[in-house]
């Protein structure tokens, strides 16, 4: 178990959350006017959209991340696109293991750099339109 700060009824104290369905609510206009009216039924194929797009922040997909290769999608098959995960092709599970965790902690060691960075250019742009408010105390004498 993992101990949670959000309030369950104030939607705002999860921000990770919110974020995710503010960019998800901007995906569903790309639906075809068919689907819209089913919007519900549709969401996996935008998450799953979602999880195998580029992030700005990481540099990587979500699904790369979590896997450590990138999805075979339908059209990759019926045009037999080859794959960067080719390389990893070893002769023993061992090996494949060690080769795999090895180039995913290089991955996430990036991953964790770049959205380091994002973050701190993140800040430089809150703090440019940020105006501090010098907070004078008044002091009694005794």
């Amino acid at each position: 178990m993992r101990q949670s700060w959000a309030t369950p009824y104030y939607s705002k104290g999860n921000g990770p959350v919110e974020r995710f369905n503010r960019t998800l609510l901007g995906m569903l206009p790309t639906l075809p006017a068919s689907a819209k009216a089913d919007w519900k039924s549709h969401l996996n194929k935008l998450v799953h959209a979602y999880n195998c797009t580029q992030n700005d922040s990481t540099g990587y997909s979500s699904y790369y991340l979590l896997f450590g290769r990138q999805p075979r999608l339908a059209i990759d098959v019926i045009f037999q696109v080859a794959y960067e995960d080719q390389k990893l092709k070893t002769k023993s599970h061992a090996e494949y293991v060690k080769r795999w965790t090895i180039e995913m902690r290089r991955t996430y060691e990036i991953a964790c750099k770049k959205a380091g960075n994002a973050g701190l250019k993140g800040k430089q742009q809150y703090d440019k339109i940020d105006r501090s408010v010098a907070l004078l105390l008044e002091t009694e004498s005794l």
